[in-house]
C-alpha cells in the first residue's frame, strides 16, 4: 500500500458518513483511484496532494475504459466527497457535464410489478412473507421491510421509519390510508411484536441472504419494481391519473403569470375546465413535498417527479373538475 492509498484508508475510517453499505464501497472506488494514479506514473504523497490534472487524467482514463455513465457519477461522488474532506472542492467544478460525463440513460420501460400471491404461498418463512408484504404495502426497500419494528414505527395514522433503517440514514414518515395496511400493521404486530421482522438467531446479513435465496428460489426478481408499483399508485391518488411510465399522458408545458387567465389545452382537452388562476407555486408545492417525503432520494419516484409530477401536479389546482383525492379500499398496489 502506498502513501496516498494508506491516506485515502484513514480518511474513510475517520470520517464515517452514510451507511455501512455506503462507506464499503466509497473506501474500495478510492483505493482504485489510488491504483490507477499509481499505475499512470503519479506518486502522491497524501490526498491533499490532488490536483485538476490528476482529475482530468482520471476521467480520461475511464472514458477510454468506456464506463457507463453511472459508474461514472458514482466515482465522482466519492471523490468530491474525498476533496469536500481535504478542502480541495475547488479543483472540480460543480456538475458533472462540465467534464463530458453524461447523464444516466435509463432504459424507458416500466419496471413496476404486482406482488405475486401464489409465488409468495410458496416461500417457507412467516417473516420472509410479512417482509415482502411490507413492500408492496408501504413502498420499503428491502433492508426497510427487514429491519422494521412494527411497534416502533406504527404511529396511527403513520408509520415513521427510523434513520438506522434507511437508505442514507435518513428517516421518513408513510401514511397509511387503507383498511388492508392497517389489518397487515396488525399481522406484523402479532408476529414480531416489539423486535423486527429478523429473528432472533439470525443477524441481518445472514437474513438477508436467506430472504434473496428464498425469493429467488420462488421466482421473484427486481423486488424493487414493489416499491416502484406503490410510487405509481401513490401518483395516481395524489394527482387523479397514472404517470407516464404506466400509460398516463403527461400534461403540455405552459406558461403563466399573475395577468394570465389560461393555456392553451392538449388535443382532446376541453379548455373552458381550465383556469391559470388556480395555479401557483404555494399551491402546488404540498402534493409535491408530501411524495418528496414518501420517496426521499429515491431514484424511482425522482424520475417521475423530474419528468412529470410537476406538469401533472399542476392539474390538481387547475382543473376544476378534479376533486381533492380519496383512499377508499379499492386503492392498493397489490
Amino acid at each position: 500500500m502506498d502513501a496516498l492509498a494508506y491516506d485515502l484508508k484513514t480518511i474513510c475510517e475517520h470520517n464515517r458518513d452514510g451507511s455501512f453499505a455506503t462507506q464499503a464501497n466509497r473506501h474500495r472506488a478510492l483505493q482504485l483511484i489510488a491504483h490507477e494514479l499509481k499505475e499512470m506514473g503519479f506518486k502522491l504523497p497524501a490526498a491533499r496532494s490532488f490536483k485538476p490534472k490528476h482529475v482530468q487524467k482520471l476521467i480520461a482514463r475511464w472514458q477510454c475504459a468506456e464506463l457507463t455513465a453511472g459508474t461514472l457519477k458514482n466515482r465522482m461522488g466519492h471523490l468530491r466527497w474525498l476533496l469536500a474532506k481535504v478542502n480541495k472542492s475547488s479543483i472540480l467544478p460543480r456538475d458533472n457535464a462540465s467534464l463530458g460525463i453524461e447523464n444516466r440513460q435509463g432504459n424507458g420501460q416500466n419496471r413496476a410489478q404486482t406482488l405475486d400471491m401464489d409465488k409468495l404461498e410458496a416461500i417457507p418463512s412467516d417473516r420472509v412473507q410479512a417482509s415482502m408484504k411490507l413492500m408492496a404495502a408501504f413502498g420499503l426497500r428491502m433492508e426497510e421491510a427487514l429491519k422494521f419494528r412494527p411497534e416502533m414505527a406504527d404511529k396511527g395514522d403513520s408509520i415513521t421509519l427510523s434513520p438506522s433503517w434507511t437508505k442514507g440514514g435518513r428517516a421518513r414518515v408513510i401514511p397509511i390510508l387503507t383498511t388492508r395496511q392497517r389489518a397487515l400493521l396488525d399481522e406484523v404486530k402479532a408476529m414480531a411484536g416489539e423486535e423486527s421482522l429478523i429473528p432472533p438467531d439470525k443477524s441481518y446479513i445472514q437474513h438477508r441472504k436467506a430472504f434473496e435465496y428464498q425469493t429467488l428460489k420462488a421466482g421473484f426478481t427486481n423486488l424493487h419494481g414493489l416499491r416502484h408499483k406503490y410510487a405509481q399508485a401513490r401518483y395516481k391518488s395524489l394527482t387523479g391519473w397514472a404517470c407516464p411510465m404506466a400509460g398516463g399522458n403527461p400534461l403540455p408545458h405552459y406558461y403563466h403569470s399573475i395577468e394570465a387567465q389560461h393555456f392553451w389545452p392538449a388535443e382532446g382537452w376541453s379548455a373552458d375546465i381550465f383556469d391559470i388562476r388556480y395555479t401557483t407555486v404555494r399551491q402546488l408545492r404540498p402534493s409535491l413535498r408530501q411524495l418528496d417525503q414518501e420517496f426521499l432520494r429515491d431514484r424511482s419516484a425522482r424520475r417521475f417527479q423530474r419528468q412529470s409530477m410537476f406538469r401533472c401536479g399542476q392539474s390538481l389546482f387547475v382543473m376544476k373538475t378534479v376533486q381533492p383525492p380519496t383512499y377508499a379500499d379499492g386503492w392498493y398496489p397489490w
